[in-house]
C-alpha cells in the first residue's frame, strides 16, 4: 500500500451506506490531513458508522446527522461526494 498523500483538503460525504462510508474510510486511508465529513441523515446510522470508523481508528472522519452540520461540512468542501441512492 502506498503512503498517506498529506492534504488539506475538506472532503464532504453525502449517504453513509456501504458506499459513502467505504470511500470515506478511502480517503481516511490515502489523504491524511484531510477533514472528512460523511453526513448521513438517520441518526442511529449515524452511529453505527461512527463505531466502526472507531473500530477501523479513522480518525479523520467525522459524521454528522443535523441540517447545520451538514451546511457548515458543504460551505467548506473542496470536493463533494453524493453517495445516496
Amino acid at each position: 500500500m502506498s503512503e498517506a498523500k498529506n492534504t488539506d483538503l475538506n472532503i464532504l460525504i453525502t449517504g453513509g451506506g456501504l458506499i459513502g462510508g467505504t470511500l470515506a474510510l478511502d480517503y481516511s486511508r490515502k489523504l491524511a490531513g484531510a477533514e472528512i465529513v460523511v453526513y448521513e441523515v438517520d441518526p442511529a446510522a449515524a452511529e453505527n458508522l461512527r463505531q466502526e470508523l472507531s473500530r477501523k481508528e479513522a480518525t479523520n472522519i467525522r459524521v454528522v446527522s443535523s441540517d447545520e452540520e451538514l451546511l457548515d461540512a458543504a460551505s467548506r468542501a473542496d470536493v463533494v461526494d453524493h453517495c445516496v441512492p
